[in-house]
Parts: structure tokens; sequence; C-alpha cells
């Protein structure tokens, strides 16, 4: 497929580890000449129809690609120049079913989108799009089922615009989601606008489990099929679903409530959600108490209740209650009680997460403290307009740099009673406490993370050496 534009010689190496033991087994070992012209801005990784998967690194006039097949070998390599300024953010990519790829990169403003087009005979395509906006602001971008869209919001009111490209063209959709009590302040009710203005968005990718440092903000996307599912919990105890369709304008709305009336009326209180599978999982927590609820998507039906308060044990844990005071670590602090946990939740932001666990659902339940935005080898952060980019590389960064209270639960699915067993931690926790624990791992320049197959692929770059590393952690 691709052209070769040799630069500078890159090692490569794989290895597939075993996350407990750390193992590893060198499987390829290739000379890969490529372009680099110092650190990348942004990375992202892309597996087609066919299980190929490019690797795309970014930098300001040009950008490298990496092939490798189903086995990851390497078959190929590309280094294409934009050959137009100012599309210096990346934005996502689509992938036709004919194998064509277009990449989408954007300026300041995302009124404005450069397509690099590069179909399967090698050839390569650059088109300018200008998108009709009219006083709108971005909400997110999002590559999904091989399309990409565009999510924005008009100013002083509650539409929802989606722009979805289709190779180098675009349509645009317009939901008018209403004038609703989306949220609170403390003049009144407040519409979309203003929750789309407080930012904190997460993007939650289906195959991925979700960090907890994440899962504590409260306007979530959910890719589904072809519909998106957006959620806020900006109002006590309400979440909001907005389930738009991402062939049509059609859209609903619903609410799932929370009834508190157990708790005191005074006395602060903070809620949040998070959607798994059928259910919505929603979380209260206050100084004295806390309530889990499960809820049945289709008909809001409450189908579990859970409940802990200061003075007793939690009876539904399948593990202790821990604390991380600003990197992830296999020897996080213990807390000794119930009334501590409580105190400490209302400290920061409340959160809650839900994912498959061999063959259960591991819920974890907590809060974070409210934390500068951390540096990282190589990642200039705030370059990142938009979470669905690159969402392991996200997920890994906030795992590794946690300042969490939190402890897990196991339910079984069929009735979501508790489950025996101990809740451990997931992949992007593994990945932390291997790079923590591995002297090797200092002084590298760009990180890359994504899921391939069954396995993460955990990625490091070394510019000065001209060396790239990738290894491979079972997801089992």
């Amino acid at each position: 497929m691709m052209a070769q534009s040799i630069r500078l010689a890159v090692v490569f190496l794989l290895f597939f580890v075993n996350p407990r033991a750390w193992a590893q087994d060198s499987l390829a070992h290739h000379a890969v000449e490529v372009s680099l012209y110092g650190t990348p801005s942004s990375s992202l990784a892309i597996t087609d129809h066919a299980s190929r998967t490019l690797l795309v690194y970014t930098y300001p006039n040009a950008f490298s690609l990496l092939e490798y097949d189903g086995q990851f070998n390497l078959t190929g390599q590309q280094t294409i120049y934009k050959e137009v300024s100012g599309f210096d953010k990346s934005q996502g990519y689509a992938l036709e079913p004919g194998g064509t790829l277009h990449l989408y990169f954007s300026k300041a403003s995302q009124e404005e989108f450069l397509v690099v087009s590069l179909a399967p005979d090698g050839s390569v395509t650059r088109t300018t799009v200008a998108l009709p906006m009219e006083k709108e602001k971005p909400i997110d971008a999002i590559s999904h089922n091989g399309r990409f869209h565009l999510l924005t919001y008009t100013q002083k009111s509650s539409i929802v615009n989606r722009y979805t490209f289709s190779g180098t063209g675009v349509e645009k959709v317009v939901y008018d989601l209403g004038e609703a009590g989306y949220c609170e302040k403390w003049n009144g009710e407040c519409d979309l606008r203003d929750v789309f203005k407080k930012g904190n968005i997460l993007f939650v990718e289906p195959d991925l489990p979700t960090p907890l440092g994440e899962a504590v903000k409260t306007l979530k996307i959910y890719p589904q099929g072809n519909r998106l599912k957006i959620t806020t919990d900006h109002r006590l105890g309400t979440t909001v679903l907005f389930d738009l369709s991402l062939d049509t304008n059609q859209y609903a709305i619903r609410y799932y409530g929370f009834d508190y009336h157990e708790f005191p009326l005074n006395g602060n209180k903070k809620s949040n959600s998070f959607l798994y599978g059928n259910h919505l999982y929603q979380i209260l927590v206050s100084r004295k108490q806390a309530k889990i609820l499960v809820k049945d998507l289709a008909d809001n039906r409450t189908v579990k209740t859970l409940t802990f308060n200061q003075k007793d044990p939690i009876a539904f844990l399948n593990s202790e209650i821990y604390q991380d005071n600003g990197s992830f670590s296999s020897a996080s602090e213990r807390l000794s009680s119930e009334k501590q946990f409580l105190a400490t939740l209302m400290d920061g932001r409340v959160g809650i997460t839900a994912e498959p666990y061999y063959g259960k659902t591991k819920m974890v339940f907590g809060g974070t403290r409210t934390r500068s935005t951390p540096m990282y080898p190589g990642i200039p952060l705030g370059s990142f307009q938009f979470g669905s980019l690159n969402i392991g590389l996200s997920f890994f960064i906030s795992a590794s740099n946690s300042e969490a209270t939190y402890a897990r639960a196991l339910l079984n699915p069929e009735n979501l009673e508790q489950a025996q067993g101990f809740a451990g931690i997931n992949i992007f926790e593994t990945l932390a406490v291997y790079k923590q624990e591995e002297a090797q791992l200092k002084g590298i320049d760009h990180e890359n993370v994504f899921l391939f197959g069954d396995r993460m692929i955990y990625g490091y770059n070394r510019t000065k050496e001209k060396t790239f590393t990738l290894m491979g952690f079972s997801m089992r």
C-alpha cells in the first residue's frame, strides 16, 4: 500500500508480556526506515477490517505511518507531507470498506479541515473542507465504525450539530434538544449550552476499561453502533441521557432520577453515573452515607440498590479501600474506615465505572481530588483538543497519575448479586505498575497505547537513540 520515504533508521521491538510476571518473549526485531522530526505532537492507532494496524505519528508539517499485519509484522512505512500549512491538530480518521484511509487535521478553530486520503494503490490526495458553522463551539471529534464525526453546540441554544464526513465531503445534521433544566446554578436552572461550556468531557471507548480518574467527569459520550449516547450529571441526583442517531436527525431524551429522600436535606451531596451494557450505574454520596443504583436503561427500573454509611463496613466489597496519592502503585495505601472513605470522596469529584472481569462485572466507585494535568514524556497534553483521538493513551495517563480513593466490587451479570473472588486492577493500572517498576522506561520521549485484538500494545520512542519499542500485554 505504501511508498517508502527513507529518513533514518528506527529499531522496532515487539514483546508479548504477561502482566502479572512481566515475562517477555521477543517476537520480532526489525530495522524500520521512517521519518522522525523530533517528538510527535500526537499519535493515532488504526485497526482496519483486515486486522491491519496503522500507527500514525503527527508532526507540524508531516506525519509518519507504520503498517503492520494481523501478526504484527511490519509490512510498510511512509512519510507524508501535509503540503498545506496551519492544520496542526490531528482529529481522527475514516476508513472506507475498499481500504481508502482518510486522515483529518484541523485548524485551531475546527472550522476548516485538511483531509489526507490514502488509496490502496499508494496514491495520496489532499483536500481542504470548510464547515458551515454558525456561532458554534466544538464538543468532540469521533472516529467510530469507520466514519468520522465532529460534534458542536450552537451558542445561546440547546442545539447540537453533527458534521459527518464522507471521504472529503461533509454533511451537517442538527439536533434541537430543547430548553430544559440540565444543570443547576446559584440563580436557577441552566440549559444545555452551559453544560457543554463547562467542558469536562469523557469519551468512553466500548472495548476499554475506563479509569476512575476519567469516570468522575460529568459529561460522557458513548458510541454504540449507529447511535451516540451522551449523558450529563450536572444536576444533583439526575442523569440526563441523549440518544442520537448517527444516520438521521432523530433523537430521544431520557431522565434517570435518583431518590435521595433518606439523605439529610442540609449538607453537601455529589452524584455521577456510568453507562455499561443495558444498565446505568448511579452513585450519590454525602459525608455520612452513599447509595449506588443500577437501572435498566429501557424502562428506568431500579434493578439493584447498594448502600453504605460511615459507621458500618461496606458489605459488598471484593477489595480493600485504596488511596493513591498522585501515581498508581502496586503498594497503594489502604484506608481504615468507611468514615474516612466518605470524607475523602466529598473533598473531590465522585465517579463510578463498570467493566467485564473474567465473566463477571467489576464495579469501581470512589472519587478523585482536583489536580492540575500532569506533564508526560513527550506529550504536549494541551494539544489534544479531543479525548477520543487516542483514548488508550489518555486512559493510561489518567491511571498512571491517579490521585484517587476507591473500592471495587464484583457482581454476577445475570442477577447483579455479589460474586466471589478478588477484584484486581485493570489493564491501564497494570501498565502503570509495569512502567514504575521497569528502570529501562526512564527517559522515554513519547508513548502510545492501543488495543490490538486481545492485547493492549504499549509503545514508546527514544528520539535520541532513534529507537521505537512496542510491547503486548494480555487483556485476559
